[in-house]
């Protein structure tokens, strides 16, 4: 689907228990995925919101995404890092852009279009670049604990 096109909604429902462990980082996220035209696999950009605050850890666990600045999406204010990756074949730069909630946002709806604005905005994305795919994911990086997806769909 066109980036221009998508008018998509990822709804959400998530729950984290650490039973009574130290969780050091997690990740639970929402991740999209840009391609430059319908017929190649040519990633351009990829976007992944994680729904739970991990700033300190983005500043301090040698991550090699640079911060960018802070932004408001839809009423949710993010932290905004991104790391540039160039295709030397393609001669084409690729985004992986993350934006990290201020707090936790483990519930609730994400209208991908605000977010490909914004990316559009930035100059990350085309408007006539094609949204790959929405998934949703999670990764303890240290620590203990599960989490489990209560819901997820996708809707127009």
């Amino acid at each position: 689907m066109l980036v221009s096109d998508v008018n998509l909604t990822a709804n959400y429902d998530v729950n984290v228990d650490t039973d009574g462990l130290p969780l050091t980082f997690q990740q639970t996220f929402l991740q999209g995925t840009y391609i430059s035209t319908k017929d190649s696999n040519d990633w351009l950009t990829s976007v992944t919101v994680m729904l739970m605050p991990t700033k300190v850890c983005m500043d301090e666990c040698g991550n090699p995404h640079k911060f960018i600045e802070t932004i408001v999406i839809d009423g949710i204010t993010y932290y905004v890092y991104m790391q540039v990756e160039m295709d030397e074949q393609k001669g084409i730069p690729r985004y992986n852009v993350e934006l990290l909630v201020k707090e936790d946002h483990l519930r609730g709806s994400m209208k991908m279009k605000s977010i490909n604005d914004y990316l559009i905005s930035k100059g990350w994305l085309k408007p006539n670049n094609y949204m790959n795919s929405i998934e949703m994911g999670t990764e303890i990086i240290s620590g203990a604990g599960k989490t489990t997806v209560k819901h997820f769909s996708v809707t127009q």
